[in-house]
């Protein structure tokens, strides 16, 4: 039997036959000639509007930073989809990592008679990627009055819209504790809860100890400036001003309100009435597009943070900050075969020595075409 993985993993291998490769080229070439078309049609206005520059501001002089992120995956087994999630937060002092701290890890479904109610990946997903940022705002608090940072970083969103709908429509209750969980419908309105309550829990509580909190959205694809300025864009926010912005500006400036009067949940709305988020967005170099970055309490000058996060900036244009913690909690597909492989081996040590049937085995290998 040949063990395809002593080569390479299965991921990484190309089996797919020339001829199709070359349609697929083909195929993709016209389609992105297409998007190059449609975007020189797009008719960018700003009039009336002024936008920022960083030319001779001081970043903000800080010295304790705190920066937190989440990472998530899903094992796709013979047993069924299993996710597992967690956070990871670093205080830094100037480019030095001081201290570092956590998020337990938390596996979706909790309970083992539960895996047979994800039987599809987006059902997984919806409860995996609200549990994940909760984990991360959860953290936040617990940095907030442990380390006490002058500014906290969220990789990622404040509020982000998607993550804070309410499953199948408007909650009339929610069950706080795991305990009671028998349904999808259970893990979801769980997920939402605890992550709705983990966001507003860690805004409240940067205002009160008056600590600066932002968000750094590494991949921006959103609509909230176009809806906000009433803009007839037909592409995302950041893909537009990748054509306005010069490296080192900002627009809006100053930073912009979340557009409360397009919101159409009333959870969502509650959250931008009493958390009063705003949201700009930089061109951190000539080879990307800009990011945004999302204010929450601000006790600190917007373009000192802003020119804070530029001069930070690696190649890629992330703050170095922001890109050490989402390599510290990047969960790939490489790490997770890894773990997978190595606890494969030790069950199979554990089976042999027992004398068990290596039958046993067989529900925690890799489905055929699976996530590992």
């Amino acid at each position: 039997m040949i063990n395809s993985r002593e080569e390479k993993s299965v991921d990484e291998l190309i089996t797919v036959s020339s001829e199709l490769i070359d349609s697929l080229r083909t195929e993709l070439d016209k389609y992105f000639s297409k998007i190059q078309e449609y975007m020189e049609q797009q008719v960018v206005s700003l009039e009336n509007t002024r936008i920022g520059n960083l030319n001779g501001i001081q970043p903000i002089s800080v010295r304790k930073i705190a920066v937190i992120d989440g990472g998530s995956n899903v094992f796709t087994l013979n047993v069924g989809m299993i996710g597992i999630c967690a956070s990871v937060a670093l205080l830094f002092n100037g480019d030095r990592i001081e201290k570092r701290r956590i998020g337990k890890p938390e596996i979706v479904p909790n309970k083992i008679e539960h895996i047979t109610l994800f039987s599809e990946e987006k059902s997984m997903r919806d409860v995996l990627d609200r549990l994940r940022e909760a984990k991360v705002f959860e953290l936040a608090s617990e940095v907030i009055k442990e380390w006490k940072p002058e500014l906290l970083i969220i990789d990622g969103p404040l509020i982000p819209p998607g993550a804070l709908f309410p499953p199948e429509g408007v909650l009339n209750k929610v069950k706080e504790g795991l305990e009671e969980i028998k349904s999808l419908r259970d893990y979801k309105l769980v997920a939402f809860s605890r992550f709705k309550t983990a966001v507003y829990n860690a805004h409240i509580l940067a205002t009160n100890k008056k600590i600066t909190m932002i968000g750094f959205v590494k991949r921006p694809h959103s609509l909230i400036l176009a809806r906000s300025k009433k803009h007839n864009w037909k592409s995302y926010d950041h893909l537009i001003l990748s054509r306005v912005l010069n490296v080192g500006e900002f627009y809006p400036c100053p930073p912009l309100g979340y557009p409360i009067k397009l919101a159409r949940n009333t959870e969502f709305i509650r959250l931008l009435n009493d958390l009063k988020p705003k949201f700009t967005y930089i061109k951190m170099n000539e080879s990307c597009a800009p990011f945004r970055v999302d204010f929450g309490p601000t006790f600190h000058d917007v373009k000192g943070i802003l020119r804070y996060l530029f001069d930070m900036s690696t190649l890629e244009g992330i703050p170095y900050p922001v890109m050490k913690a989402d390599e510290e909690t990047k969960i790939g597909s490489q790490l997770i075969r890894e773990i997978h492989d190595e606890l494969i081996h030790d069950y199979i040590k554990r089976i042999i020595e027992r004398g068990r049937d290596i039958k046993e085995l067989i529900a925690i290998l890799s489905i055929y075409g699976g996530g590992l």
